[in-house]
């Protein structure tokens, strides 16, 4: 059935996906990135966004919700992403982070503050690594 999906549909060059990957299930994950690979001509990109990545402020959250005996959620490790890309025939050739405090921090700080403080996180290129959202660029191989 899947070859014959496939053989219908004509080769495209950009696909987004936005909350999927960290809502979806491992195997749901590497399926639809086969699939996506298998649509996207040679010169294809695929845009998508994690909406929690683990190695970022977010970490502190998980941790004292952890020892209060709370739920953390869903997360994803930056290595995780590009590892599950990697294995499924794309690199990931640009990333940006577009949320940087929890947003529990949001509920204790203006609204004028904690948007400065996010404008200037965003403008210092070294805590692009940081950030809670993050949106990727892939480029099939």
């Amino acid at each position: 059935t899947e070859k014959v999906i496939s053989q219908n549909i004509s080769k495209i060059n950009l696909v987004t996906a936005f909350r999927f990957f960290l809502n979806a299930q491992p195997d749901l994950r590497k399926q639809a990135l086969i699939a996506l690979h298998e649509i996207l001509d040679d010169e294809g990109y695929l845009i998508f966004n994690v909406h929690g990545v683990r190695n970022s402020l977010l970490r502190i959250i998980h941790f004292v919700r952890y020892l209060l005996g709370m739920g953390v959620g869903n997360s994803m490790l930056s290595a995780d992403v590009y590892s599950m890309l990697e294995d499924c025939g794309f690199r990931i050739i640009e990333m940006r982070s577009v949320c940087f405090l929890p947003r529990i921090i949001y509920r204790f700080l203006p609204h004028r503050l904690f948007l400065r403080i996010e404008e200037l996180f965003v403008r210092i290129k070294v805590f692009n690594r940081f950030g809670i959202y993050r949106i990727f660029v892939a480029k099939k191989y």
